[in-house]
């Protein structure tokens, strides 16, 4: 199973308009998610495509990058996995003690007692 990245999307965009794309190729989809805005749930540009078989899902990057869609050329790639790198936004910060008990992370609203 690969999880594709699609991205550039048309804000009007629906998971019925990918799934279209996709299928005029021959590709079954597992699970189509367009990301969304939490407050207002408008697209917010990007989505998900799970697809079962790995030699589908490179026809379908092959085939679809650069591809307009509603008026915007789709960006298709294998999605990266997402996480936090909590190392490097650490090494931004720089510390600055506040009294005795107390120090603040500069670049950061948070305060730390000691």
């Amino acid at each position: 199973m690969k999880k594709l990245y699609v991205g550039n999307l048309s804000f009007s965009v629906t998971e019925e308009n990918i799934r279209t794309e996709f299928a005029k190729l021959g590709i079954h989809t597992d699970s189509i998610t367009v990301v969304r805005d939490r407050d207002t749930g408008q697209p917010r540009g990007l989505g998900f495509v799970e697809i079962g078989d790995d030699v589908a899902a490179e026809k379908a990057v092959a085939n679809l990058n650069g591809k307009d869609l509603l008026g915007r050329a789709l960006v298709v790639n294998e999605a990266r996995p997402h996480y936090y790198d909590f190392t490097t936004d650490f090494m931004r910060l720089r510390r600055t003690t506040l009294n005795e008990n107390e120090v603040q992370w500069q670049g950061s609203s948070r305060r730390v007692s000691l």
